[in-house]
C-alpha cells in the first residue's frame, strides 16, 4: 500500500455541483460585484474579519444560503452583526450578489467553495459567533455519512 500524504489523497465533498440555470441577471451580479463582495478561496490565508467588514461586529457565518433570502433578511434587520454567507451553487451565489449590490448591504460578504475547507484553512479558531446551516443534511443515506456536515 502506498503511503500518500493528506493533500494527495482525493477530499470527499460535502455537496454535489451540479448544473443549473444562471439567469441573466445572476450572470451579470457575477460579473459585475463578485469583486466587491465575494471572497476568494486561499488555502493558506486566514480571514481578518475586522479587516474585510471594517469593523469589529460579532459574525455569522452562514452555510448554504441557497438563494440568499433569509440571509439577506437578517443582514439588513442586524446591522450591528457582520455576515458571511457560504453558497456553492452559483445561481444563489450570483442572486446575492445582486441584492448586497442593490440593497446597500454593509454587512454582508460571500463565498462560493467548500465550506468544510474554508472552516478548516481560512476560518480561525474563535473567530465566528455563530454558525447557522438550515438543512445540514441531504444526505440521509448510511453510505453518505462522509458527506456530512454535522453528524449527531
Amino acid at each position: 500500500m502506498c503511503d500518500k500524504s493528506k493533500e494527495n489523497l482525493r477530499q470527499i465533498k460535502s455537496y454535489v455541483q451540479r448544473a443549473g440555470r444562471v439567469t441573466k441577471k445572476q450572470q451579470q451580479a457575477l460579473d459585475n460585484y463578485a469583486a466587491k463582495y465575494l471572497i476568494e478561496y486561499a488555502k493558506d490565508r486566514k480571514l481578518d474579519f475586522t479587516e474585510i467588514f471594517a469593523n469589529t461586529n460579532d459574525v455569522v457565518l452562514e452555510i448554504g444560503f441557497g438563494m440568499g433570502g433569509s440571509l439577506v433578511e437578517m443582514a439588513l434587520a442586524n446591522p450591528a452583526k457582520n455576515y458571511l454567507g457560504i453558497e456553492v451553487h452559483k445561481a444563489g451565489v450570483g442572486n446575492i450578489l445582486y441584492e448586497i449590490e442593490h440593497q446597500n448591504i454593509a454587512n454582508l460578504l460571500v463565498m462560493s467553495h467548500d465550506a468544510v475547507e474554508i472552516l478548516e484553512n481560512m476560518i480561525a479558531d474563535q473567530s465566528l459567533a455563530s454558525i447557522q446551516v438550515y438543512f445540514p443534511d441531504p444526505w440521509h443515506k448510511k453510505k453518505h455519512n462522509k458527506r456530512r456536515l454535522v453528524n449527531l
